[in-house]
């Protein structure tokens, strides 16, 4: 198993964080086909292969993924396009 650490500041508030953060889970879901729920400020994600956390803080987004054995091939892949989606909606 291989895993993904990124993280992003923003100026975005807790709350509209969070907003940007579903949009990235909703990506996930649709690439990947991986359920998502919150717990408080973080997101749980699994499915498609993929598992792992999106902590929301007041300024900065952590992500941790997780890859299975099929996407830990492709790791390097994976982890540009999280950096893409986390660029494209946190400001």
């Amino acid at each position: 198993m291989s895993t993904i650490n990124l993280s992003r500041s923003h100026s975005m508030g807790t709350g509209d964080a969070r907003t940007a953060v579903e949009k990235v889970a909703d990506q996930l879901k649709q690439k990947l086909g991986a359920d998502y729920h919150w717990e408080d400020d973080t997101l749980k994600f699994d499915g498609g292969g993929a598992s792992g956390t999106i902590d929301v803080e007041p300024e900065t987004v952590h992500v941790e993924i997780k890859l299975g054995m099929l996407l830990s091939a492709m790791k390097g892949t994976v982890k540009e396009q999280a950096k893409g989606y986390l660029d494209q909606y946190l400001k």
